[in-house]
């Protein structure tokens, strides 16, 4: 038997041991639950897949900024094994204990303006934690929504929503191949989570309690999931809502971390090109400005620069935000449209920046 069936063995017997007599009944007479969604189900993440309610032990989490992916909604869930912990830490990759599971599902609703109306659940993706390494697996679902099925090698899903300006859009989302999520997801080769990182989770979420928003570092730690020398919440790195209100250099900053840094810092899969996204980083030539490209070729548009503080028709950067052909696009992968706020965001940042000449050397 393979290591990825007997883990979802282990964890569907889980599920039933923790669910009371109506689980053993359930699993006495071998049928489904009645919100059956497939393989998927097996995971024990969802009490009730369809409508994104986890199971008991299940916790949901947000971040602080999301990386664009064709204006897709995203739910983020996270299974730690009973009496198992993450190892904290204040920069990088957190230590999961093997058995652990992180899912985001990728929605979108019927009409953006009128959440109420429905949505359109469109995949779920697992990294699953075992003997060590992280693996991926995809879920799609079908159009009745009513089951999934998971994608190996990716594929097309044909969408119609009504955006947030009222406008009917179609799109042809593309599912990425389970093998594509080492690409974003690995530093040095080696696949690990992205999301639920100290920068990324130090802020509120309301969990549904009562109590109202509480922080969500602090919460996992309350419950013993999260262990460590765990510094106090001011003294957590964080970035900050790219559209929210802090200072324009913060929240351009962070946008370019969260949509670019996962390729574009050491040990990612675009740190030959020496372009670092990290909003950590100090020196503007790491992030671009007046920087020369090594790697760009055709795709920089016959621009000589990334960042030309107080031009951003002439910065390659902007030059690849603003495009959807494949040769030229960026991100490469996480999108099909352009992240029109995105894009306006940076455009604001780099043309206040104080004008200067970019110098032959690119210094």
């Amino acid at each position: 038997m393979n290591r990825a069936l007997v883990l979802a063995l282990a964890l569907s017997l889980l599920v039933a041991s923790c669910s009371g007599d109506e689980g053993e009944a359930q699993g006495q007479q071998g049928d489904p639950p009645a919100t059956s969604t497939g393989e998927l189900d097996e995971f024990g993440i969802f009490a009730d897949a369809r409508q994104q309610i986890p199971a008991e032990g299940v916790l949901p989490f947000d971040v602080i900024a999301t990386l664009y992916a064709d204006e897709a909604w995203k739910r983020r869930f996270v299974r730690i094994p009973e009496g198992k912990a993450i190892t904290y830490a204040n920069e990088g990759s957190w230590e999961w204990p093997d058995g652990s599971i992180i899912a985001k599902t990728f929605s979108f609703p019927l009409d953006m303006r009128d959440p109420s109306l429905g949505e359109r659940l469109v995949e779920t993706r697992l990294l699953i934690k075992e003997e060590g390494k992280w693996t991926a697996r995809t879920y799609v679902w079908n159009e009745e929504q009513t089951t999934t099925e998971r994608l190996r090698v990716g594929g097309i899903v044909p969408l119609t929503y009504v955006d947030a300006q009222g406008t009917t859009r179609s799109l042809d989302y593309r599912v990425p191949n389970e093998n594509q999520c080492v690409l974003c997801h690995s530093t040095n080769n080696v696949l690990e989570p992205l999301g639920p990182v100290t920068k990324m989770l130090a802020r509120d979420y309301d969990y549904g309690d009562g109590r109202g928003p509480v922080d969500q570092i602090d919460h996992w730690a309350s419950l013993g999931i999260l262990k460590g020398e765990i510094p106090e919440k001011q003294a957590r790195p964080s970035l900050v809502n790219p559209f929210g209100d802090a200072p324009l250099e913060d929240r351009a900053r962070s946008y370019l971390d969260v949509n670019c840094s996962h390729c574009h810092r050491p040990g990612g899969a675009a740190s030959a090109t020496n372009l670092l996204l990290l909003a950590k980083l100090t020196n503007p030539h790491d992030y671009g400005v007046c920087r020369t490209p090594v790697a760009t070729g055709p795709a920089s548009g016959g621009l000589h620069y990334d960042i030309v503080p107080g031009k951003p028709d002439e910065s390659i950067l902007v030059h690849r935000m603003s495009s959807t052909a494949p040769e030229i696009k960026m991100p490469q992968i996480a999108n099909q449209t352009v992240d029109q706020a995105g894009l306006a965001l940076i455009r604001e940042w780099i043309e206040k920046m104080p004008a200067k000449s970019c110098g032959g050397d690119g210094s």
